[in-house]
């Protein structure tokens, strides 16, 4: 779990290391720019999505590029992981279920479904659109 001094700039340490390290271009965007606390628990379920959804643009999209945004509404938190690779086979695109999409998105989705959040894996041409939803406790 992360501790509540090193959640607070998480992301940007986070993507900035992504990107020194594997030569990928990502933008990552918070809204607002003064993002609000949040619980241990959902900070960790966030920084979880954000990590596993990066790793899958590392490993399977063959993506120079990707964006996350990260959108605090006034009881949910939106986030999107959205790559600019190869893409999901289609017959997964939409996928509410999660078969076929690998243990990491199935892991995904059990770690949001604890808070009452869920996940939807998209097609975006190109490339793939990660969506969670999570209340903001």
């Amino acid at each position: 779990m992360l501790s509540r001094a090193r959640s607070r700039n998480w992301s940007h340490w986070y993507v900035d290391g992504l990107v020194k390290r594997r030569n990928m271009e990502i933008s990552l965007s918070m809204v607002p720019t003064d993002f609000p606390r949040l619980t241990n628990d959902v900070e960790t379920a966030i920084f979880r999505v954000v990590q596993e959804s990066l790793t899958n643009v590392y490993r399977h999209a063959v993506a120079e590029a990707a964006r996350v945004e990260i959108v605090k509404q006034p009881e949910k938190v939106l986030i999107r992981v959205r790559d600019y690779g190869k893409g999901i086979p289609e017959e997964l695109c939409g996928s509410s279920t999660g078969h076929g999409l690998g243990i990491g998105i199935g892991g995904m989705r059990e770690r949001l479904r604890q808070f009452g959040g869920e996940l939807i894996v998209s097609c975006a041409e190109p490339g793939t659109l990660v969506e969670a939803k999570i209340p903001a406790l």
